[in-house]
């Protein structure tokens, strides 16, 4: 009887195993080689997720893909090839390598006059469960499959077109992943063209009788700006033929320790943002606390504004003009800023943007 009742418990934890690794078999995003490959054992499009370091231990010889090649970029998704090759099979050896479980695997070899094709990739939002639509072309076959993972290997007939389609927000790209080359690229994405500003406004308080914890009266009201051309937004499409969207992210933060200290910014007033077509409306009011834990030292503001495509430049200017707050009653203050190569320059001078 103990004997059966252990049988039957082995069984069920058979089971069990198999079940999880299936559960898994659609490629997680985790750091981890995933149990099983995304498209299933015996599919044309397999992907495996392991660490990056180990494809080296797979000992199969990739060229690296041509320069100005092997990436796809959307408004939600990337997808670089960053070597590639070809294989007769996946040995025993190798298939640890990329799936360690189960213990025993046994070697994959195509078809005849097939051969598989192996890629190392980096890839982020290609899920075709999301708006991204993923489409393998492997000869005259057609397969859908996310991925999601570090190592892709497609079963091929030799010599025939191996190609991928992403396709986001109505618009293709494409790539043959036999050379990496790509085609119908959406200009904007490549590269995408972004920068960032800081201006770091210090502020010294000059009234007498007050004095701030952990600083000789002295802090800052450093404020970020980032800024990105973008060929596309949720919420307003593709720009029209020409033009891009810039968005501004601007975020204003509080470099002080005193609970009793209360700086107020409006951004408004404050912040100017220039372009070649003249000043850029900013809105957004920030009431910044003196803290030593928490986020109620920062606060965020987004900006969109449409632009031409050539828009290669743009100054920021902070010049604070805003409340100090001490136990909520306003104290007298200067302003100064402190340049990068040294010495003491005002709060408006213009920091550039080189996009």
């Amino acid at each position: 009887m103990g004997r059966r009742v252990a049988c039957l418990l082995l069984a069920v934890l058979m089971m069990a195993g198999c079940a999880s690794s299936r559960s898994h078999g659609s490629g997680s995003g985790t750091p981890g080689a995933s149990p099983s490959p995304a498209g299933g054992d015996d599919s044309l499009v397999r992907i495996y997720n392991i660490p990056r370091r180990d494809i080296t231990k797979l000992g199969m010889a990739l060229n690296a893909v041509p320069p100005g090649h092997g990436r796809l970029a959307g408004p939600s998704f990337t997808f670089q090839v960053t070597r590639l090759g070809t294989a007769g099979e996946l040995t025993e050896s190798q298939l640890l390598v990329l799936l360690p479980w189960p213990a025993s695997p046994r070697a994959v070899k195509p078809e005849p006059d097939h051969e598989l094709l192996v890629l190392e990739i980096e890839a982020s939002g290609l899920v075709t469960s999301t708006d991204v639509d993923v489409v393998f072309h492997v000869g005259d076959r057609t397969v859908r499959e996310s991925v999601v993972g570090t190592v892709l290997i497609i079963e091929a007939p030799k010599g025939q077109p191996v190609d991928i389609d992403v396709t986001t927000a109505g618009r293709i790209q494409k790539m043959d992943l036999r050379t990496g080359r790509t085609s119908d690229l959406i200009d904007g994405y490549y590269p995408l063209r972004s920068a960032t500003a800081v201006v770091d406004c210090s502020i010294r308080i000059t009234q007498p009788g007050i004095k701030l914890e952990y600083t000789a009266n002295v802090f800052s009201v450093q404020t970020t700006v980032t800024a990105t051309l973008l060929p596309h937004l949720d919420g307003k499409g593709w720009a029209p033929a020409g033009r891009r969207w810039l968005r501004a992210e601007v975020a204003t933060r509080l470099t002080a320790f005193d609970q009793n200290l209360t700086v107020k910014v409006d951004l408004a007033t404050d912040l100017t943002l220039i372009g070649p077509a003249g000043r850029f409306p900013m809105n957004g009011v920030a009431s910044l606390g003196g803290t030593v834990t928490g986020t109620e030292n920062q606060q965020s503001f987004d900006a969109v504004y449409d632009v031409t495509a050539g828009t290669a430049s743009l100054s920021v200017v902070f010049s604070f003009s805003g409340a100090v707050l001490y136990k909520g009653q306003p104290v007298r203050w200067v302003g100064e800023r402190s340049a990068p190569a040294g010495g003491i320059r005002p709060c408006r001078t213009p920091a550039a943007l080189k996009l």
